[in-house]
């Protein structure tokens, strides 16, 4: 009975879930859909005044967007027929699960917009209100709890971030826990939130401990109904590595949580070889020792090697991956500054560093962290030219930088990159007998807008005292070459107390910094 509405609306449904169980999104998969679009538009003829084809079609040009939207290919066009097919049944026989089914429409077309560098936040914030919606119309309905969760955490990642959203995360997740205990994905992104929100503590200043402890609870909870499952050893990895880095900033040993960090994203490869994520967190990891090395003077480029390889692995698994490629020419960009320190030509690995980060650039035009690459790189061979006696241009290095502090105006790491910058440049520009004033000036202003909001951070601290010895060895003021001395003296005792382990790589500036002062060596 080909015009018969139910038989069609089943026959769909029957092609629509062939092809969901074929594959994500192949030749094979989009025939089916095409057949079940087909069905389903034929039955939307025979009776107009019935829902159910609409639902249908609905759901199956979700299919259609989502199975793009793997692809990283644009879904627009198939999503907004899903929504346009939703909202044609009038709102008074709309259900609980046509606004679930709205959510996911939405929350396909912003995990779209975050992967291609777009602003997620309008579609991001329409999938939180249809879920919401669902869950007044049914609130037992425990998946639209999760997604609802799910998109809060999401939202909660962007740049003009809510930290209000991390709290209605985590309690609608929990919700979706208690209507599904054996679920493992509210474990998961409770896990999550508590990860993030412990990242901005640190930010803040406040003490991220409880909320550590919350972080590893929830994952190993999930554990507990999942054992064998990569993503929740992998963000127990992830959060070792915010307490290390608490830890660094504290002054305090942070070797014993770097290994807990490195066996449990080990563990998570062990359950699943093919986990791009963690074989590149486990570059991360590596970085993040090498950059310790190299702050307290010593030579990063074995872990940083080791860094390479890990994040080659993890785009081998996810070449599309543009934050895989950041990372890669963050690591290779290090060791070009610590070349350059040894008299050794940087230009390579520079070289290798701007490959990297340009390739993640044509991939996701909003990676912040491939302009911090770009920056350091362009950072790195102005000094080099500078130390041969060359013209040096920072104007690049400084553009690049700002750029990423545009695309992530929250994090610290990114301002005090462009500070660090200044100072380079400052130093660079007086030892050629230039004036070093107006990059001073900006690399103060950016200094005290960061310890504004940290502080006691001692590496921001250390990076004032040298700006201000800098300038203090600059002016020929002697009065104020003495106030200056001083604060930078201050800075230096404030830092170097926290932070004992860069005590050999800093002493003798900051007894410089005394001298000028006319305190006592």
């Amino acid at each position: 009975m080909p015009d018969d509405y139910d038989a069609l609306v089943l026959e769909a449904r029957f092609h629509r879930s062939l092809a969901e169980y074929r594959s994500a999104g192949g030749s094979e998969a989009m025939a089916l859909l095409d057949t079940a679009l087909a069905r389903v538009k034929r039955a939307v003829t025979v009776d107009p005044s019935r829902g159910l084809a609409r639902q249908e079609m609905a759901e199956t040009y979700r299919q259609r967007g989502e199975a793009r939207q793997r692809q990283n290919l644009d879904p627009s066009a198939e999503l907004a027929l899903a929504i346009a097919a939703i909202e044609s049944i009038p709102v008074t026989e709309r259900v609980a699960l046509d606004h679930a089914n709205l959510g996911l429409i939405y929350k396909i077309w912003a995990d779209y917009e975050d992967g291609a560098g777009a602003s997620s936040d309008v579609h991001r914030s329409a999938a939180i209100d249809a879920f919401r919606r669902a869950i007044q119309l049914d609130p037992k309905l425990h998946a639209a709890w999760g997604n609802l969760g799910g998109n809060y955490y999401m939202r909660a990642m962007l740049p003009s971030h809510r930290d209000d959203d991390l709290r209605a995360a985590i309690e609608a997740l929990t919700q979706a826990k208690a209507l599904d205990a054996d679920n493992v994905v509210p474990y998961f992104y409770i896990g999550e939130a508590y990860r993030l929100m412990a990242q901005r503590e640190r930010a803040r200043e406040d003490k991220p401990e409880e909320t550590i402890k919350r972080a590893i609870a929830a994952y190993e909870q999930g554990r507990k109904v999942n054992p064998r499952i990569p993503h929740l050893p992998n963000g127990i990895g992830l959060v070792a590595m915010v307490e290390a880095a608490e830890l660094v900033d504290t002054g305090k040993d942070p070797e014993s949580v770097f290994e807990r960090a490195r066996v449990t994203f080990e563990q998570a490869i062990a359950f699943d070889a093919d986990y791009a994520y963690s074989y590149w967190n486990l570059g991360e990891l590596a970085l993040m020792r090498a950059r310790l090395a190299h702050e307290r003077g010593r030579d990063p480029r074995a872990l940083a090697h080791a860094a390479i390889l890990q994040i080659e692995k993890a785009i081998a698994r996810i070449p599309d991956n543009a934050g895989f490629r950041a990372t890669l020419g963050a690591a290779h960009s290090l060791v070009a500054d610590y070349e350059l320190d040894r008299g050794i030509d940087p230009q390579p690995r520079a070289r290798a560093a701007t490959i990297a980060a340009q390739a993640a650039i044509a991939k996701n035009l909003r990676e912040a962290q491939a302009y911090i690459v770009i920056g350091d790189s362009l950072a790195t061979l102005a000094r080099f030219r500078a130390r041969r006696g060359h013209p040096a241009d920072f104007h690049e290095a400084e553009a690049a930088y700002l750029s990423a502090n545009k695309l992530s105006p929250d994090s610290q790491d990114h301002a005090f990159a462009l500070g660090q910058l200044y100072e380079r440049w400052a130093a660079a520009s007086r030892a050629r007998g230039l004036d070093p004033a107006p990059a001073l000036e900006r690399g103060m202003k950016r200094a005290n807008e960061l310890l504004t909001k940290r502080p006691h951070w001692p590496t921001a601290l250390l990076w004032r005292a040298n700006l201000t010895l800098v300038n203090a060895e600059h002016t020929s003021d002697l009065a104020k070459r003495r106030t200056l001395a001083e604060k930078s003296a201050d800075d230096f005792t404030a830092a170097l107390a926290i932070r004992t382990d860069l005590q050999p790589r800093w002493e003798r500036r900051a007894a410089l910094a005394r001298r000028l002062a006319g305190r006592s060596p």
